[in-house]
């Protein structure tokens, strides 16, 4: 039986000199776009429905997640290549989205993260 009170979160990166990691701006700092599970999608598609409405973007998004704990509460990592769309906050952002060099964007969103954005520079072959 599926799990509807799952968080999701995706990690929407562009290559191009570097590696560019886009964060939402939130009540408490800088963070990935996410929310709940939708039901009737899969995590990865619910991630990526998510990412749209929050930021506007769309691309490839990776159907192996980066797990991360946080305390308590489970958040699941989807990296999503953006190919598609101007990044500009819209449903649910507290009003601005900008663009991070990858290292940046991990000191911006904090240690409990750092395992996850670990894993997902050895998977793209950075650092």
């Amino acid at each position: 039986m599926a799990r509807y009170n799952q968080n999701l979160a995706v990690l929407p990166f562009r290559v191009g000199e570097r590696v560019d990691v886009l964060l939402v701006a939130g009540g408490e700092g800088w963070r990935l776009p996410g929310g709940a599970m939708q039901k009737g999608l899969t995590q990865h598609a619910s991630a990526a429905l998510e990412a749209r409405r929050e930021t506007g973007l769309s691309g490839r998004i990776y159907k192996r997640p980066l797990r991360q704990a946080r305390g308590d509460e489970r958040v699941i990592i989807f990296p999503m290549l953006v190919v598609n769309g101007a990044a500009e906050a819209t449903d649910g952002a507290s009003g601005e989205c900008q663009w991070f060099p990858l290292q940046r964007a991990a000191d911006l969103l904090g240690h409990s993260l750092k395992p996850a954005l670990d894993d997902f520079s050895r998977r793209i072959g950075v650092g």
